[in-house]
């Protein structure tokens, strides 16, 4: 046989072989479509078409199967959803993304209720978070509560009451243990404790009363009198006397009240 027709025979040879093999894989897909495999039947058919883009049966089984699957996943995804399974819901959502990447070749629909669902599920997922911090800092359970508004913020960065949650972890403690000074008659540990307190939410009505209650308690005054002796140096008297009353003032205490001679009388009337 002539070298020419021995070519041409092997090459008819091999594109009946080609036709053959992807036959078979075509109805190795469409058995997987039938048992509902529908993410294996896509890949199968995806890997037809992109070893020969001119199969049509291939590129139309693909899309078909794809659908298939995008809309299976958004049910899913709602499914999990009003179950309470926000995470779940999520990765499912997240998982469609990637089918529509991976088959952008496709031409495919974005699903219509996968963006509504997400919001969906974003907001159901920001709402448990809030109110499961809510009840961790009344329970006083302050890093559990710490731990769910950190997811939260990842939502909803934004969120007002969340915000104002999280100034409560910081007054809180503060104020229980301000109260408990109180009950033990440690008025200047707990004024320092409603200090921060009000330093953070200056509304706070019952921590500003109670602070007031424990500065009435705990305030005490320094009266500074120079005595007159022999051979008495005013100058330096007074500048010894400008020194102690400048470093009382440095303590930054409020709880100290300083008075000098010239008001001495005062604050002796005031205690009759």
């Amino acid at each position: 046989m002539p070298l020419k027709n021995l070519l041409f025979s092997f090459l008819i040879a091999s594109l009946i072989a080609g036709c053959n093999s992807q036959q078979v894989l075509l109805e190795e897909a469409q058995k997987l479509e039938t048992a509902g495999l529908h993410l294996e039947a896509l890949e199968k058919y995806a890997n037809i078409f992109q070893s020969n883009p001119s199969n049509v049966e291939a590129q139309i089984g693909a899309k078909k199967e794809a659908n298939i699957l995008l809309n299976q996943k958004v049910s899913q995804a709602k499914g999990l959803l009003n179950s309470g399974q926000f995470d779940a819901c999520l990765n499912n959502l997240n998982s469609i993304e990637d089918i529509l990447f991976q088959y952008q070749w496709l031409n495919l629909e974005r699903p219509m209720m996968l963006d509504l669902t997400r919001s969906e599920a974003k907001l159901a997922k920001a709402n448990w978070l809030y109110e499961s911090a809510e009840q961790a800092v009344l329970n006083q359970q302050y890093n559990a509560a710490h731990t769910y508004l950190s997811q939260l913020y990842r939502i909803q960065p934004d969120n007002q009451e969340a915000l104002y949650l999280t100034r409560l972890m910081e007054i809180l403690p503060n104020y229980n243990k301000g109260v408990k000074a109180m009950e033990l008659g440690l008025f200047r540990e707990g004024f320092g404790y409603f200090k921060k307190v009000t330093d953070i939410d200056a509304d706070y009505k019952d921590a500003l009363s109670r602070l007031n209650q424990c500065r009435e308690e705990a305030s005490f005054t320094i009266a500074f009198l120079s005595k007159n002796k022999k051979n008495y140096n005013e100058q330096l008297n007074n500048s010894i006397s400008a020194e102690i009353k400048k470093n009382i003032v440095n303590l930054n205490d409020p709880l100290i009240r300083l008075v000098d001679r010239d008001h001495l009388d005062d604050l002796l009337a005031e205690q009759q």
